[in-house]
């Protein structure tokens, strides 16, 4: 029996079950790549620069959408993958996991449209100097108890996340905004330190109006149960992980959405996804697997919505955080060793269905300053072993690698490669959703994965930052060089030159290697014939919900 079978011999069984309920098995032995399935998706052309003006970083508005309207009507149940572990402040936002909830409740300055361009939600217009960003503010927007809003309801806003330790951007927006102003109630200006180019992407979720008087009213922790925002949908209920109840707006500044009430269920375990879609009890299921994927394309009950690239998954070295360069991951042969290790193509192939693609780099392909020259590591399994002997492993090692319910398989393959090298990756599945930003540097080691959505991130930057460097709230890696080239990133608004040095960043990156690239991941929804839905491209989230909408006939 090959040793990679010999190996997986104890999960076989799983392995199977969890094929035939939606997951994949992992590789065999075999180095050749394998044929991608008919069902895969096509690939997307290679993002280029003209998703915004080439003249500046700073994108510029497109039409802002005019007030609808629509018969308000019926229930839509989502299963998603992951719940939410803290209240629903969004000026204590952590995690992508509550942007379905976060971006239901309340709008913010700016948001992208279906065909992922600019336009202003609570903003109808802006405009950037160097060191200020101008909003006008929409006149006559009702907050969820019939308030009206005001710019000063902004400026709030972001003034509590400049202060609150939870805001996951907290030490980026502290480092650039020197202040905001409302000097009238149509008119929002936030100052800051230097040129502040990315400001837009954050305000894309940073930028939400709480209602000041209502919230210092009844404090933090009363708003955090009972929200109030100007979003499409109103809170009605929530049990802590369990589910999430949502009724329309009817007052919503766009108009109405069509779905009267929607639910949603955090369901991590996909399997369990599928079976409410095709018992009925849920309408739509969230990141879809490619094995679920291929069941479901040709089954005339359901509907595949596929987004390209919604995902960047990259192996993580949390080991980086105790300088101690005794640990095996300290030495870049080891690191090197890892890369090409890993099969890329059959992971996408066999563990995603095509439903991926392999990574060169750390940046997802539809983020400015993604860089196309990279090329994947080979999968070469002799080269892996010759530099792990080079750095005085040639034993190999033992480490953790940390994961959570929904990525097992995954995970479980990239261990399978790892074995094959003579690395011992012990699992440690984690319930929920792992360790919140603000603590997981006290508590991870060992290996884990990351992600790069290009939905929540549009510029490489913000990943850079947040994921990969130490001085971000989720990074690990300190370089000084690495530093140097974030801190000419950071305030560059010359969009040429700006992605010439992300795309040089991503090349160091790939050198050195503080994370190992896998697969880029596509986002795919499944619905029952009543649904539609249109994501923002990149997206694996359903916000914004006031998208969906009922098929002709229902």
């Amino acid at each position: 029996m090959p040793r990679r079978l010999t190996l997986l011999a104890p999960l076989t069984a799983t392995l199977a079950l969890v094929v035939a309920c939606g997951g994949a098995a992992a590789p065999t032995a075999t180095p050749t790549r394998a044929a991608a399935p008919t069902s895969a998706p096509a690939q997307s052309a290679q993002p280029t620069a003209t998703q915004v003006p080439l003249t500046t970083a700073v994108p510029t508005p497109a039409s802002t959408p005019t007030k609808t309207v629509a018969k308000t009507r019926g229930r839509v149940t989502v299963a998603q993958i992951s719940g939410f572990d803290f209240d629903a402040d969004i000026s204590r936002f952590r995690s992508g996991n509550t942007r379905p909830i976060l971006l239901n409740i309340n709008d913010t300055l700016v948001a992208r449209d279906e065909d992922g361009k600019w336009f202003g939600l609570l903003a109808e217009s802006w405009t950037a100097a160097p060191n200020k960003w101008t909003f006008k503010i929409k006149k006559g927007v009702k907050f969820h108890d019939g308030t009206t809003m005001k710019a000063s309801d902004i400026k709030f806003t972001i003034d509590r996340e400049l202060a609150e330790t939870f805001y996951i951007y907290r030490g980026e927006i502290a480092g650039s905004i020197s202040s905001v102003d409302a000097p009238d109630d149509t008119t929002l200006i936030v100052n800051t330190k230097q040129p502040y180019p990315v400001w837009l992407y954050r305000a894309e979720v940073g930028s939400a109006a709480l209602p000041e008087a209502y919230y210092t009213r009844v404090g933090q922790a009363e708003f955090g149960k009972k929200p109030i925002g100007v979003g499409a949908f109103k809170l009605v209920s929530r049990q802590l992980d369990i589910r999430t109840e949502l009724t329309a707006f009817d007052d919503y500044h766009l108009g109405a959405p069509q779905v009267r009430d929607l639910v949603i269920i955090p369901v991590p375990e996909p399997s369990t996804r599928l079976a409410m879609l095709k018992a009925g009890e849920a309408d739509m299921e969230q990141q879809v697997t490619g094995a679920q994927a291929v069941g479901l394309k040709n089954d005339p009950n359901f509907r595949l919505i596929v987004t390209p690239y919604s995902d960047t998954r990259p192996v993580k070295f949390w080991d980086f955080l105790d300088d101690d360069p005794t640990k095996p991951i300290a030495n870049l042969k080891v690191r090197q060793a890892i890369a090409y290790a890993i099969d890329r193509q059959t992971i996408a192939d066999r563990v995603f269905f095509g439903y991926a693609a392999p990574a060169a780099g750390a940046y997802n392909p539809l983020m400015i300053g993604f860089n196309p020259n990279l090329k994947p590591y080979p999968y070469d399994v002799a080269k892996a072993k010759q530099l792990l002997q080079e750095a005085g492993y040639a034993n190999g090692f033992d480490i953790v690698f940390r994961t959570g319910v929904a990525d097992q398989v995954y995970v479980q393959a990239i261990q399978a490669y790892l074995k094959d090298v003579g690395i011992n990756a012990k699992i440690q599945v984690e319930e929920g959703v792992g360790a919140p930003p603000s603590v997981a540097k006290l508590v991870n080691r060992g290996l884990s994965l990351s992600t790069g959505p290009a939905l929540a991130f549009p510029d490489a930057e913000q990943i850079f930052w947040l994921f990969y460097l130490r001085l971000g709230t989720s990074g690990a890696w300190e370089d000084k060089k690495a530093y140097d080239m974030y801190d000419k990133i950071h305030v560059e608004t010359d969009l040429p030159t700006r992605i010439r040095l992300l795309q040089e960043s991503e090349a160091y990156m790939y050198e050195q290697l503080p994370i190992i690239p896998v697969i880029h991941t596509h986002g795919v929804f499944a619905v029952n014939k009543k649904i539609d839905f249109k994501p923002t491209p990149g997206n694996y989230n359903i916000d914004p919900s006031r998208r969906i909408t009922w098929m002709p006939g229902y």
